[in-house]
């Protein structure tokens, strides 16, 4: 057999050693693979192809080697910590690194299952704050800026809407002896005339007139919002008796004469019905 014939066997060898040393997992192998490497390398010194092949095993059997202690620290590590640790744990199976891979440094801080677990479980709870601190703030903005919703008990008519506030005029038990009118209303500012006579600034939408003369009365009432205005008339003593029903522009008017425990309802809404202590008595 030739020169050339034994340098085809030496890179056969060569090519089962380095597919061997990627798979050992002993350093002792990976020693025994480096000498016969060396052997083969000064047996076949004038051989160019040989030489380069030999210096890539043993690269590739220092690097194997350097892989495998690291691996072998990693484990003493984890066993001196198992042994201070009394729950006990289940080895893990490490897989070799490989050839070529990008070395992690042994400074730097490695995440087990537990912490990866942890911040999961940290980020989901942050989230459910976060999304509960905005929930709240839109509902409190909602109360604020929105007005609040009419109960379903109440009657409100049609021509009413949200944006159009509403007035209510009503005339309350008299001072005995002395007819009173006592008006309240939402349209603030607002300004009261009776009888066409100059006009009367609401104070905080209420106006009380106890001064009234026998005879038939007309009130009219305005704001910024809104208009209504209604009769009545005066006779002795009594309680001002209204007149018809109240003329309202973008307002509810409800008017109410009481005496003696008796009383009489007028408004200007549609097919109203009457409700007296969370009771409806009737339709006005």
């Amino acid at each position: 057999m030739d020169r050339s014939q034994h340098a085809i066997s030496a890179r056969d060898e060569l090519g089962q050693i380095q597919y061997e040393v990627r798979l050992s997992r002993s350093l002792s192998d990976l020693r025994r693979y480096f000498d016969r490497v060396q052997k083969l390398r000064r047996t076949y010194l004038d051989d160019f192809d040989l030489q380069v092949l030999t210096a890539d095993v043993q690269e590739a059997i220092i690097e194997r080697a350097r892989s495998l202690r690291e691996e072998s620290n990693a484990l003493d590590f984890d066993d001196e910590a198992a042994e201070d640790n009394p729950i006990s744990t289940l080895p893990v199976e490490r897989q070799p690194r490989p050839h070529g891979a990008a070395e992690i440094p042994p400074e730097v801080p490695r995440l087990d299952r537990k912490n990866w677990q942890r911040a999961i479980y940290l980020a989901l709870l942050f989230t459910v704050l976060i999304c509960a601190a905005f929930f709240y703030l839109i509902q409190t903005a909602r109360r604020i800026n929105l007005p609040e919703s009419v109960p379903s008990n109440t009657s409100v008519p049609s021509q009413q809407t949200a944006s159009q506030p509403s007035q209510n005029t009503a005339t309350v038990p008299p001072v005995p002896g002395k007819p009173t009118l006592r008006l309240y209303t939402d349209l603030v500012p607002g300004t009261v005339s009776l009888d066409d006579g100059p006009s009367q600034d609401t104070k905080d939408g209420e106006l009380v007139l106890d001064n009234l003369q026998q005879g038939p009365h007309t009130i009219k009432v305005s704001g910024k919002g809104g208009a209504a205005d209604f009769r009545f008339d005066v006779t002795g003593k009594g309680a001002p008796q209204i007149v018809g029903v109240p003329n309202a522009i973008d307002a509810l008017a409800v008017l109410v004469s009481a005496q003696d425990g008796k009383g009489r309802v007028v408004t200007n809404a549609e097919n109203p019905a009457l409700i007296l202590d969370g009771k409806t008595v009737g339709a006005v």
